[in-house]
């Protein structure tokens, strides 16, 4: 398998709703954020490591079969206050960055590389590339949460 080397695409239907409800059964006061955008990067944060398993499982198992995943967090980007140009560095064995929206709202555009915004969806697992420059703004009422993590191959 090749490194994923276009800047944004589909990867295909998924169903996130366990971890839709996980994240629905978190109490708002207790999400990490206060004001700004976060990466909640521990695992043991309300179970995320176990909430997160069966679905990052799924995908590896119908599109990465035998890889590793890495670098799991959950970004959120919360109204008002703008991501702008990430870049991610990569593991050698790097092949692709998978995003998978848990929440979203029509208002929280991404640019990916293209001079127009993309509003990504749930329900649909996108993959990315770390080396195209991406950035977020946030117009709506309401927090965008998407579960990220780097598809690896395996090192022995």
């Amino acid at each position: 398998m090749k490194p994923f080397t276009s800047s944004f695409e589909l990867l295909g239907q998924i169903n996130p709703s366990l971890q839709v409800a996980w994240l629905a059964s978190i109490p708002f006061a207790e999400w990490p954020f206060k004001e700004g955008p976060v990466n909640v990067v521990n695992r043991d944060w309300h179970d995320f490591e176990a909430a997160t398993n069966p679905l990052i499982e799924t995908i590896l198992e119908n599109h990465f079969q035998g890889m590793w995943a890495v670098n799991r967090a959950l970004e959120i980007v919360v109204p008002g206050f703008p991501l702008t140009l990430q870049r991610t560095p990569e593991n050698p064995n790097w092949l692709a960055h998978v995003r998978v929206p848990l929440l979203a709202n029509p208002y929280c555009l991404m640019w990916v590389k293209e001079p127009h915004p993309f509003c990504p969806e749930v329900n649909i697992a996108y993959l990315g590339n770390n080396n195209v420059a991406r950035s977020w703004a946030n117009y709506g009422g309401s927090p965008s949460v998407h579960l990220t993590f780097d598809a690896v191959r395996p090192t022995w």
